[in-house]
């Protein structure tokens, strides 16, 4: 399981990058890799398979403001050919609230001041 965290305004890419028993890397087939959204408002972006043959995973996050947390599952067909092994694994994207990190403050205007209001 690989858990991750972003806030509503971002999203995740994760690297996969597939290997044997000895850690070598192992190249799959093209349009191998599914993820599909179990749990939660988030969304499957691109799934990229570079040239050195790991892969780019784009998991975006739920729109709504706030907390939240999809799950995602993983399912690559890890055998070459015509045959089909799924190697499953689990991630797990947790949204935390976007806060302010700044005030933006600037000079809106300089202006004559403006009379006092009479006294009563």
């Amino acid at each position: 399981m690989l858990n991750t965290k972003c806030s509503n305004t971002q999203e995740v890419v994760v690297g996969m990058v597939p290997g044997d028993t000895e850690q070598n890397p192992v190249r799959l087939e093209p349009n191998a890799v599914k993820v599909t959204v179990v749990r939660g408002d988030g969304k499957v972006g691109p799934i990229t398979q570079l040239e050195d043959g790991s892969w780019d995973i784009v998991l975006i996050s739920q729109d709504a403001p706030g907390t939240g947390q999809t799950e995602y599952l993983l399912e690559p067909d890890v055998d070459p050919g015509e045959g089909v092994e799924i190697l499953s694994e689990t991630i797990i994207l947790d949204v935390i609230s976007q806060k302010a990190v700044s005030l933006g403050l600037g000079i809106k205007a300089v202006r004559a001041k403006t009379p006092p209001a009479p006294a009563q």
